[in-house]
C-alpha cells in the first residue's frame, strides 16, 4: 500500500528535476556552439582572404620578403604554392629563400575552435536527448 506523495512523487521530482538540469546544460551547449560556431567561420573566413588569390601574388611575395629580410631584388620569383586545408600560402625564390604568408597562429585556431564546437554540438545532442528521456 503506497501513500500518497510517496516513493512514486519523490522519483517523480527527482526526473523533472534532473530533466531541468539537462535542459540548462543543452542550453548552455547551444549558446557555446554559437559563440564558436561565430569564431570558426571568422578563421575560416580569414583563411580563405590569405589563399584567395585577391591580389598579385607576386606583389605579396615581394612585399613580404622586403619586410623581413635585407633583399636586394635580384633573385628570380618563381611563384607561391597555395592550398586550402591546411591554410597555406608559400612564396618561392630562385635563391632558395620560401615564405609563408599565413600566419602561424591560424591553422591551430581553427583546429581547436572547430574541435570545441564539435564537442558542444555532441554534448548538446546527447543533454538534450537524455532530458527528452527523462522528462
Amino acid at each position: 500500500m503506497q501513500q500518497p506523495g510517496g516513493a512514486d512523487a519523490m522519483s517523480d521530482g527527482l526526473r523533472s528535476r534532473a530533466a531541468r538540469r539537462l535542459q540548462s546544460v543543452a542550453d548552455w551547449c547551444y549558446v557555446a556552439m554559437a559563440l564558436l560556431g561565430a569564431a570558426v567561420v571568422w578563421s575560416i573566413v580569414f583563411g580563405f582572404l590569405a589563399v584567395l588569390p585577391l591580389s598579385d601574388e607576386y606583389e605579396s611575395c615581394f612585399v613580404s620578403r622586403n619586410q623581413h629580410d635585407d633583399w636586394n631584388g635580384s633573385a628570380e620569383f618563381l611563384g607561391a604554392h597555395e592550398t586550402v586545408v591546411p591554410f597555406s600560402v608559400v612564396c618561392r625564390w630562385g635563391d632558395g629563400y620560401t615564405e609563408q604568408l599565413v600566419a602561424d597562429w591560424l591553422n591551430p585556431t581553427v583546429a581547436v575552435i572547430a574541435g570545441l564546437f564539435g564537442a558542444a554540438l555532441v554534448t548538446a545532442l546527447i543533454s538534450s536527448a537524455a532530458s527528452r528521456r527523462a522528462g
